[in-house]
């Protein structure tokens, strides 16, 4: 009869020397020690209370006299600054509450025209029209006249 050999598997032990178990300790130590620091920081925070009911209401309010601003179509921009070139600043469009469509051109310091007073008011030079539905046309037409305007001598 044949004998089996027993088959002796050697376990390969490894072992590390104290300073370097101290120092995993250690590093796990400030592990967990910063994740309680990072627990207790969120329960010491005090919940957002929600807004109470005249805070919500009087919100509303002043939200509900904004000027609904929108972005100016590219085409009616186009337009503008083929007409009056150089001069724009830039263009702003809004949807007032009481309905309507204000668009408004504002004028570089530098080619305004505006009186002194009205630019230390305003702070610049704004040309605002409402744009019922005649469209580009309505748009066109008032870049004509803001040319014309800026375009005459100053006083």
């Amino acid at each position: 009869m044949a004998q089996k050999k027993a088959s002796v598997v050697e376990e390969k032990k490894e072992f590390i020397t104290k300073e370097q178990f101290e120092a995993a300790q250690k590093e796990t130590n400030e592990g967990i020690i910063a994740i309680l620091e990072m627990v207790k920081g969120i329960a010491e925070k005090k919940p957002v209370l929600p807004a109470t009911a005249e805070e919500i209401l009087k919100e509303k309010e002043i939200k509900s006299v904004d000027a609904e601003y929108i972005p100016v179509n590219p085409a009616w921009e186009a337009k503008v600054r083929e007409i009056i070139g150089e001069a724009v600043d830039r263009i702003e469009m809004a949807y007032p509450k009481n309905g309507g469509t204000l668009f408004t051109v504002i004028i570089k310091k530098e080619f305004s025209n505006a009186s002194p007073s009205y630019m230390q008011m305003m702070k610049e030079d704004r040309r605002t029209r409402e744009i019922g539905n005649g469209g580009i046309q309505e748009v066109e037409q008032w870049a004509k006249l803001i040319r014309q305007n800026i375009n005459r001598p100053k006083n």
